[in-house]
């Protein structure tokens, strides 16, 4: 097969910079009535090592929510559905990594 004719998946680099403004922008104290409920703050502080080592988990956050090149404050600004739905994204990965963990 050619090489060149096989499918391949865009890989968005996202800095830690750009983890962190996300990370602290939905997990702020603020934001928390967007926060599912069973999730704490005490479980998020024993992910948050794991999450921001998981490049794959964030390239399909980027990939989806086109989120690299916007703060989330942004993002709102520019379009609030594309926020809602970054924010859901990201809860969404919080739950995939926590459900993981428990099956560990």
């Amino acid at each position: 097969m050619n090489d060149s004719k096989m499918p391949f998946a865009a890989i968005y680099m996202i800095s830690a910079e750009k983890k962190s403004q996300y990370w602290n922008h939905f997990t702020d104290k603020s934001r928390s009535v967007y926060r599912p409920k069973q999730i704490t703050d005490a479980r998020l502080s024993m992910i948050r090592e794991i999450i921001f080592d998981d490049d794959f988990l964030w390239d399909d956050f980027v990939a989806h929510n086109f989120v690299l090149d916007k703060t989330p404050i942004e993002l709102n600004e520019a379009s609030p559905l594309n926020y809602k739905n970054a924010r859901a994204s990201f809860w969404a990965m919080i739950r995939k990594v926590i459900r993981r963990q428990s099956t560990d």
